[in-house]
């Protein structure tokens, strides 16, 4: 019985899965950006992001919150000593309250008010030589930037189906040959409206992509 508790074990041990996103670094990391998605979706967001800054072009993260992947995209760009812009679009007020039924969007109004420019200020204050905070309704904050600008990589998690069209519709003529469009939330059973602007955009744009089994969806431009 012995033998056999000790054979079970190590069939256990060696189908064990490499796991980098539960290391001791990272671990700290995701601690200090007090991040609300899960470590996995983190890890797949720093992965995908570091193929698409070998290219020319800015960042930019549509949905901020409370600025924890923000943190991880300019911890990134620290890290690797890469100099880019990097916009981070949001009310820094919470969820507006504008929502397509037809398309799949749930009520989010007033969600995720816990936040406001100066708290993700100061929490990328280490990185504020090279973050441009963008507040506002999308697309209308997007005429603050420069429509010469180009993307590399654009980070998406805005939850409804008309933000995510705009969004997607500004970034169409805006990321770079080999960008990365990564879409945080397409795979949320409460985000149909962003799957439904998604599949809309790849479809008419004949766009490739992969959808990932954390639910999120990379766009290669």
């Amino acid at each position: 019985m012995k033998k056999m508790m000790q054979l079970l074990r190590e069939i256990k041990q060696n189908r064990e899965q490499y796991t980098p996103w539960n290391s001791k670094e990272y671990t700290e990391l995701y601690k200090r950006a007090e991040l609300r998605i899960s470590r996995e979706r983190a890890y797949n967001l720093l992965q995908i992001m570091q193929l698409a800054i070998q290219q020319n072009g800015s960042v930019i993260e549509m949905g901020v919150y409370r600025g924890c992947t923000a943190y991880l995209i300019c911890w990134l760009l620290q890290r690797r000593n890469i100099k880019k812009k990097v916009y981070l679009c949001d009310t820094f007020q919470g969820t507006p309250k504008m929502r397509n039924e037809e398309k799949g969007d749930v009520n989010r109004g007033g969600q995720y008010t816990d936040t406001s420019l100066e708290y993700v200020k100061n929490k990328l204050s280490a990185f504020s030589g090279n973050c441009l905070l963008i507040q506002g309704l999308i697309p209308d904050s997007l005429k603050m930037i420069s429509q010469k600008e180009k993307y590399c990589f654009a980070h998406v998690h805005l939850n409804l189906y008309q933000s995510t069209v705009d969004a997607l519709e500004y970034l169409r003529t805006r990321v770079c040959e080999k960008g990365i469009i990564l879409i945080e939330d397409y795979g949320v059973k409460s985000c149909v409206g962003v799957r439904s602007a998604v599949d809309e955009f790849c479809t008419q744009n004949e766009l490739q992509f992969l959808l990932l089994g954390t639910g999120q969806l990379v766009i290669f431009v």
